[in-house]
């Protein structure tokens, strides 16, 4: 069984990296230089088998890239939106992966755990990213909430994509 690095640890690992460090230039200094940013944004699950950089063969450069609790793109809309107006995107790519942890839970079921625990603290129309077991609905959900927000340009909600990926293969199918 793996063991995970605590809090102390990863400030120790920074320490020992840092004495390696390549320092990253300022945003001053890649506008100066003429230095574009990557249009696209791919929105994943925080699930540690969900790697995008390997199984869309990326660099770190390449995209940005969003991850949350079942990859949901409704909590990530608003900063979805600021990159957007920041930068200029061109294509949302929406990915939830097979045997998705938030298909283990509902939402009800987190908001009587946190109720029991902090009475009055949640409410009814509170979500916790549960998806329930079908990914390519999910996916097919994501796209639309995305896509109707009135928050996204029309242009960027016509170019948004929604993908399942298959953790045995290692492939994204288009939904």
């Amino acid at each position: 069984m793996p063991t995970y690095p605590d809090v102390k640890n990863l400030v120790e690992r920074n320490r020992a990296q840092a004495t390696n460090f390549s320092p990253k230039p300022f945003l001053s200094e890649l506008k100066a230089a003429a230095v574009t940013s990557p249009s696209v944004v791919v929105v994943t699950c925080c699930d540690i088998r969900v790697n995008p950089y390997e199984f869309l063969d990326l660099k770190i450069t390449d995209v940005f890239h969003l991850r949350n609790t079942g990859g949901r793109v409704g909590p990530l809309i608003n900063d979805i939106v600021a990159l957007d107006y920041a930068i200029g995107l061109t294509e949302i790519m929406i990915i939830h992966h097979l045997d998705c942890g938030t298909t283990f839970y509902t939402d009800e079921g987190v908001r009587e755990a946190i109720n029991a625990r902090a009475p009055g603290n949640v409410d009814e129309k509170d979500t916790f990213r549960a998806k329930g077991a079908n990914a390519v609905q999910s996916v097919r959900e994501d796209v639309e909430v995305f896509k109707r927000s009135l928050l996204v340009r029309p242009e960027l909600a016509e170019q948004t994509y929604g993908f399942t990926f298959d953790l045995k293969s290692g492939l994204v199918t288009a939904v």
